[in-house]
């Protein structure tokens, strides 16, 4: 079976204004129009621990961020199908990188609904919570997708996709 989960991922460095283009990543991500963000009013941040997050605190961990080298990463990540929990998923795989890593990740999502893929828009801090540098490789990517799609296969939602479209097997 292909993997049905998308990872894409970016990331900004702290010279040359990188400090202002991640806070304007930030408000892009919050702020970006679409039908998900009109019939809500706004979009909130979560992280591991945490629901209804403003943009706040994904700054002020911005700020915390050393000067030199990467500051944040950014990563889309989404599972492919409709029916998933957001929320659920994103924290499932980021708490499944960080362990497999041996880091402490500090991150912070929105999702977004405005496409025909619901996503999540994730900000990691360079630096895990205990000041350990961070960094993503290809491998990185795939465990990432391996474990989203785990999660749907637990969670039956490549089934419910299959139903839904009338298809003999995922999408790869």
């Amino acid at each position: 079976m292909g993997l049905r989960s998308v990872v894409k991922h970016s990331y900004i460095n702290a010279f040359r204004n990188g400090r202002g283009r991640a806070k304007a990543h930030v408000n892009y991500i919050k702020f970006r129009p679409g039908k998900d963000k009109e019939e809500a009013g706004a979009r909130f941040f979560f992280s591991d621990k945490h629901d209804g997050l403003t943009s706040q605190p994904v700054l002020n961990a911005i700020e915390k961020q050393k000067e030199h080298g990467v500051l944040v990463h950014k990563m889309i990540v989404s599972p492919g199908v409709q029916d998933a929990d957001m929320q659920e998923y994103v924290r499932e795989v980021m708490h499944e990188m960080g362990r497999q890593k041996g880091l402490d990740l500090e991150w912070y999502a929105v999702t977004h609904g405005n496409t025909a893929n619901p996503h999540a828009h994730v900000v990691v801090m360079a630096t895990d919570k205990k000041g350990r540098q961070v960094r993503f490789s290809r491998d990185d990517y795939s465990r990432l997708k391996e474990t989203g799609d785990r999660y749907l296969e637990r969670n039956k939602l490549f089934d419910k996709e299959k139903a839904r479209s009338g298809k003999s097997r995922p999408l790869g």
